[in-house]
């Protein structure tokens, strides 16, 4: 970019003239982050993360966690609803505490709140074997 001042010859503007560029952030990522963060915030327990890019093209992620109560598992997933719409993403919400399972729906994200009974019996991380499975850091996982 060049500028020029009135009667000055152009001057050609430095790197370091510019505004910095912010840093882009992936969506997906974004999404991934801040449902974790909500289960964290609601204390879920056992978060864990699937990276499923390579087994499905239903989602990116699933996020797997459990909760002690059907009254744990509804504020589980109202704080997750809630952190995310906070943040200007919207999801669709399947199931209720009370069932022992509820999914939220973020396209490329896909959280799974289950009562630990129904977590078992479903055993995602055996059905989803493929796909590259872990803890989220600082969740309390052993």
């Amino acid at each position: 970019m060049t500028v020029q001042a009135p009667n000055q010859p152009a001057v050609r503007k430095c790197a370091a003239t510019r505004p910095a560029r912010k840093p882009k952030v992936d969506p997906t990522f974004a999404k991934l982050k801040l449902a974790c963060e909500a289960l964290e915030n609601e204390k879920s327990l056992n978060l864990r993360v699937m990276d499923v890019r390579g087994v499905t093209l239903i989602a990116d992620y699933f996020v797997i966690a459990a909760g002690t109560s059907s009254v744990h598992l509804n504020a589980i997933a109202i704080g997750v609803q809630e952190h995310l719409r906070d943040h200007g993403f919207r999801g669709r919400v399947e199931g209720k505490g009370a069932s022992g399972w509820t999914l939220l729906d973020y396209g490329d994200v896909i959280v799974h709140v289950f009562s630990s009974d129904l977590r078992e019996l479903y055993d995602l991380e055996h059905l989803w074997a493929d796909a590259v499975a872990s803890d989220w850091p600082g969740n309390g996982a052993p």
